[in-house]
């Protein structure tokens, strides 16, 4: 795995080859755990993870839970599971995370 991003976005890229099943699934990921980024901020975890033998990336957005009010509601609208032709990816990871780091 790696990690970039800022205190509001982190963006984590999984390098491994994504297979349905894998462990990284949408009811398994908790980012409010610590597991895959631990610290006070990180509102909102975008995950990366490449499709095995096909050209699509599938990119998962989790807003953290426990957060106030009027901030949690202006992030929801973000939080989605997406497939994304491999092209497309930079522009739409990228154009997410600004969306999210405006709140």
């Amino acid at each position: 795995k790696r990690h970039v991003g800022n205190d509001v976005v982190h963006i984590i890229y999984i390098d491994n080859d994504y297979l349905p099943g894998s462990g990284v699934e949408d009811d398994k990921i908790d980012i409010n755990d610590g597991t895959f980024v631990s610290g006070d901020f990180g509102f909102v975890t975008i995950f990366v993870m490449p499709f095995m033998h096909i050209d699509d990336v599938r990119v998962l957005v989790r807003v953290r839970k426990g957060l106030d009010v009027k901030i949690s509601s202006a992030l929801m609208h973000l939080e989605a599971n997406a497939i994304v032709p491999i092209g497309a990816v930079g522009t739409y990871v990228r154009q997410l995370a600004m969306h999210a780091d405006l709140v």
